[in-house]
């Protein structure tokens, strides 16, 4: 993912994606270990 430096606000929900893991969460909740193995595996 393409982060640009300071175009992304502090609340911005890049933030809890990116800098906090919401993306990780929300791949972890509608994903079966297989589906994330083939992800990580690329």
């Amino acid at each position: 993912m393409l982060s640009i430096p300071r175009s992304q606000g502090e609340q911005a929900l890049h933030t809890d994606n990116v800098g906090a893991g919401g993306n990780d969460r929300q791949l972890a909740a509608t994903m079966t270990p297989s589906d994330l193995a083939a992800l990580r595996a690329g």
